[in-house]
């Protein structure tokens, strides 16, 4: 795409009774007040510096225009939306950027299971991602999730390189991977990085105590509300593909309550359900109808993002071009157990 071109525009043609006087100085404008000439004689005069004006200003913001279009297009650099990576001061990004590599995971992705020794860190750049605790039985209920704010692979800096969950991608999920013994060392810098990442060990931490709170004493409804309005948020769809089974694994209740629940949600007009979808219709009866918990955890997730020890830079943009790869990091590249 071109630049402007100027021959696209053309000032107004002169009179041609004032074409032996082709330019104008501020003395002539000056001579013309001082005679006091009528207003038709002046009227062209001002016409003139009215439409120069607007050709420079046009010019200026076409230009303008051009340049942020050609920034916005320029698919060699990406921005980062993932907190940690964003608050960042140069030095330590410029120590993890050459490690970080560009990937997309679709919902149903395993990244790693519980007990897996952990090789890579995992930093979203939005979507979502649940952290499941499971029994021996096989049986599982959703312990927490993070998404844009957090990473996958906390332990890694409690010296404790396994994975204590496992970790189920909800909503498409691009982000970066990172060798976990880079992510340590950048760590124990004791930097920016080091607070902010303890400061989201928390967060995880008050999660998963209140999602525990949650899951003994409120109902099946509200939780399957609290749910409903989380993945609607965090993946920017009201069409969710989820089952029966699928959401009775999240929420660790029976399959046959999901369907009953879901059923009489369906008859307030708030969702449309059918097999294997879930069509959010009203989205704040939804979120109203979700447990306290939904508030708590999400004023808790509020505070760490606008923690003022931890400055949001402007969105980051870095060249990920010797980033990218091409057939995208496996599941089995962030443990070894999977």
């Amino acid at each position: 795409m071109s630049y402007l071109n100027t021959q696209n525009y053309k000032l107004p043609d002169i009179p041609a009774r004032y074409a032996d006087h082709p330019t104008y100085t501020a003395t002539d404008f000056n001579k013309l007040a001082s005679n006091r000439l009528e207003p038709h004689r002046v009227l062209p005069y001002i016409l003139l510096s009215v439409s120069v004006l607007s050709f420079v200003y046009q010019l200026t913001q076409s230009q303008k225009n051009e340049v942020n279009f050609m920034h916005d297009a320029n698919d060699s650099r990406h921005p980062i939306s993932n907190r940690l990576l964003a608050v960042l001061p140069p030095t330590e990004f410029a120590f993890i950027q050459p490690h970080l590599k560009e990937v997309v995971y679709e919902p149903g992705t395993m990244l790693a299971r519980a007990g897996d020794t952990l090789r890579t860190c995992f930093f979203p750049n939005g979507g979502m991602v649940s952290l499941l605790c499971v029994t021996e039985q096989g049986r599982s209920v959703e312990a927490g999730f993070t998404g844009f704010e957090g990473m996958i692979g906390v332990s890694v800096i409690l010296r404790k390189n396994e994975m204590p969950y496992d970790a189920l991608v909800q909503a498409s999920t691009p982000g970066f991977t990172v060798d976990a013994k880079v992510v340590l060392d950048l760590f124990n810098r004791g930097g920016v990085f080091h607070d902010a990442t303890l400061r989201f060990a928390y967060v995880i931490l008050k999660q998963m105590s209140q999602t525990c709170v949650c899951n003994h004493y409120h109902t099946i409804e509200s939780r399957l509300c609290r749910w409903l309005t989380v993945m609607c948020e965090r993946s920017n769809n009201r069409h969710l593909k989820v089952t029966q089974e699928f959401l009775a694994h999240m929420l660790g209740v029976q399959r046959t309550s999901i369907g009953m629940i879901a059923n009489s949600i369906q008859r307030t007009g708030a969702i449309r359900y059918a097999r294997g979808r879930v069509e959010i219709i009203d989205l704040e009866r939804i979120r109203a109808s979700a447990c306290d918990c939904y508030r708590i955890i999400r004023e808790e997730q509020d505070k760490y993002l606008t923690d003022s020890n931890f400055t949001m830079s402007d969105i980051r943009q870095t060249n990920v071009g010797d980033m990218r790869d091409t057939n995208l990091a496996s599941p089995q590249e962030l443990s070894s157990g999977t």
